[in-house]
């Protein structure tokens, strides 16, 4: 359900991710939910960026590409590099970047009622966020392993689409690159309900780069734009069943943020 809001609404991660710790709190306290779901989507962030950082360097060592897709590239690479950076050490160590920036500004006269009353529990999300790494261990490989299940069957999924599309076999490659490509329009892209033509365009503009005949980047684009769509409607049609709109989830994710506080 909530990967249906973000698909369908510009808000996307924004409306997302809160509205899946609410979905759940029947099991989970909002607060322990929405942690655990920052951490995962940490993980996840990290993930995308290695696959983007892999498909940039093989698009880079491997084709002779047109300088503005160069370009392109070691620019995603570069990022990418700075995602990952980032989020090992959200990950490793009790950075407090947002509590340190409030008790800074506060030191110097700059106050916010809002975040100065919820302080405390800025600083235990950050401790809770902090040192994820170190206290949990004996999980991470269960956890990263399925973070790299889920890009290595998107890769599997490339390969199978375009070999049922054409007699040449795909490479992997190419698949790759494809999937690591699939994960830039994603991240770049979020607000965009549905991706609508941005997948096709920039799969068939890179499709025609890597020497793919003409129409198999926006064919594939499509295609796996089918398995979004059928999952989304899942998630619709659970909404649908629960009684639930758009509005209503804000409201009742409102409700539950003040609740807990």
């Amino acid at each position: 359900m909530g990967e249906a809001l973000g698909n369908l609404t510009p808000l996307a991660t924004i409306l997302s991710e809160p509205a899946k710790a609410v979905f759940v709190r029947h099991r989970l306290p909002f607060a322990a939910s929405f942690r655990a779901l920052v951490v995962e989507n940490i993980f996840y962030g990290a993930s995308i960026a290695a696959v983007i950082v892999a498909g940039a360097v093989a698009l880079l060592l491997s084709f002779r590409m047109p300088p503005e897709l160069r370009a392109v590239s070691l620019g995603a690479a570069a990022a990418m590099a700075l995602v990952l950076a980032a989020a090992w050490m959200l990950l490793r160590t009790r950075f407090g970047a947002v509590s340190g920036a409030i008790a800074w500004a506060g030191s110097r006269g700059l106050r916010v009622g809002a975040l100065d009353r919820r302080l405390e529990k800025i600083t235990d999300f950050e401790e809770h966020i902090g040192g994820f790494w170190n206290r949990n261990r004996p999980r991470l490989i269960g956890l990263v392993a399925l973070e790299a299940s889920f890009h290595l069957l998107g890769v599997a999924e490339v390969v199978t689409a375009l070999w049922l599309m054409g007699p040449e076999s795909p490479s992997l490659l190419v698949a790759l690159i494809l999937e690591s490509t699939g994960r830039v329009i994603n991240v770049a892209f979020r607000f965009v309900p549905m991706r609508v033509g941005v997948d096709e365009w920039g799969n068939e503009w890179l499709g025609r780069a890597l020497g793919l005949a003409p129409a198999t980047g926006t064919t594939l684009a499509l295609v796996r734009k089918g398995r979004v769509l059928a999952w989304t409607a899942v998630g619709v049609l659970l909404l649908v069943a629960r009684g639930l709109t758009v509005r209503e989830v804000l409201a009742e994710a409102e409700r539950v943020r003040a609740a807990e506080e």
